[in-house]
């Protein structure tokens, strides 16, 4: 792999919609209305994967042991995902 691929290869992992690269006189690795594409895609699969999970619950039958486990670790994943969202955002701003 010769130093251009090395950087190709490097620079197509760091683009996002959020961050390119402008002015660095090489042609885009991917297009901008690709990466604009791609992420509403993404955003409608999660959509609709979130759905499907939240269709997917029965709530006819509440109650056991198991389904009060479930409860909290429901809760502790939840807080784990917010904390290292907040500390996140802490560190970028």
């Amino acid at each position: 792999m010769s130093a251009t691929d090395g950087e190709l290869f490097s620079a197509s992992l760091h683009v996002s919609p959020g961050k390119r690269r402008r002015g660095s006189g090489r042609p885009a690795v991917i297009g901008t209305a690709v990466l604009d594409c791609a992420a509403a895609v993404q955003h409608f699969a999660l959509a609709g994967a979130l759905f499907g999970l939240g269709a997917a619950v029965n709530l006819s039958t509440p109650g056991g042991p198991a389904d009060r486990q479930m409860l909290l670790l429901g809760a502790a994943s939840w807080v784990v995902v917010a904390g290292l969202s907040y500390a996140g955002v802490l560190l970028t701003t």
